[in-house]
This record gives C-alpha cells, sequence and structure tokens, in this order.
C-alpha cells in the first residue's frame, strides 16, 4: 500500500471532508462545533485553501483521503511574522500504525519551513496521548495548558520554531 501526501487538494473536498466527518464522530460538543464552522462548508473551505490562509495535508491511498492535518496561518504586525496553528489532526483508524501520522507532519513541518513561519503550535487534550508523543516525537515543545471547565486543566499546548 502506498500512501502520496497531497497539499490543498481542492479537487476531492468531499473526500476529505468524510475523514474529518469521521474523525469527530467521539469528539466533544466543543470540537464538533468548531470542526463543522470550520470545513463543513465546502466553499467557505475551499477559499480559505485557495487564498493560502490554510494548509490542508492529506494522505491517500489510491483515491481513499486516509489522513488529514490542516494549518491556518496568521500574519503578526510586529515583526512581520507568520503564526500558524494546527487546527485538525486526524488519521482513519484502518491505517493507523503505518507512520502516516508522522509523514503528515514532517511534510506540514516541511512546508512551514519552506514559508518562513515563525511559530507552528496545536493543542491538544491530555487523553490524547497519541497526538501528544506525535507532537513531541517531531520537536514540539509543551508551552502551557487550557483551562476548558471548572479550573481543572485537561489540554495541553505544544509548539515549534521550523
Amino acid at each position: 500500500m502506498d500512501i502520496i501526501i497531497k497539499i490543498n487538494e481542492i479537487h476531492q473536498l468531499d473526500k476529505v471532508q468524510a475523514v474529518i466527518r469521521k474523525g469527530i464522530i467521539d469528539a466533544p460538543a466543543d470540537v464538533v462545533n468548531q470542526i463543522n464552522a470550520l470545513y463543513a462548508n465546502t466553499e467557505m473551505f475551499n477559499k480559505r485553501l485557495s487564498a493560502g490562509m490554510e494548509n490542508m495535508f492529506t494522505a491517500w491511498t489510491d483515491d481513499t483521503c486516509v489522513g488529514v492535518i490542516s494549518v491556518m496561518k496568521t500574519q503578526v504586525q510586529a515583526g512581520n511574522r507568520i503564526i500558524s496553528s494546527i487546527l485538525f489532526i486526524y488519521v482513519d483508524p484502518e491505517y493507523r500504525n503505518r507512520k502516516i501520522a508522522s509523514m503528515l507532519m514532517n511534510h506540514c513541518l516541511e512546508e512551514c519551513k519552506k514559508c518562513n513561519v515563525f511559530k507552528l503550535s496545536m493543542s491538544a487534550r491530555f487523553i490524547e496521548k497519541r497526538l501528544i508523543c506525535l507532537g513531541i516525537n517531531h520537536g514540539f515543545k509543551p508551552e502551557g495548558y487550557i483551562d476548558v471547565a471548572d479550573e481543572k486543566y485537561d489540554s495541553v499546548i505544544l509548539g515549534i520554531r521550523p
């Protein structure tokens, strides 16, 4: 099975959206709402990709999308720096343990270097151990914690300067 990584695949957004929907099936309501707001509207999704506001790295086997990393870019006025945030990472469970997430992350970091991204960050809930390990294994460092409810920290912020 060969895996091909594509960037900003706009011609098959329906297949990418199907993987994204699969990735939020068991997610908490706040995550589902955020991801639906970002990715359910195909026209807006396509505009963000086409305008360069977002990069989407997708993993494909034949004609099937099996993994996604989505990165939103922000231009910071001071110093004209680009700060990016990983908004979504998912690999279909049937294709896990094949280093697909690492392949996607490598392409993401490579593209960040090409685009002179000053900083790339991501957040992960403590229960998402695989995601936290993916970030740490690719050089991300813990930078803070997110207090979601009841003053109990349940997420970590990881960052890297590619």
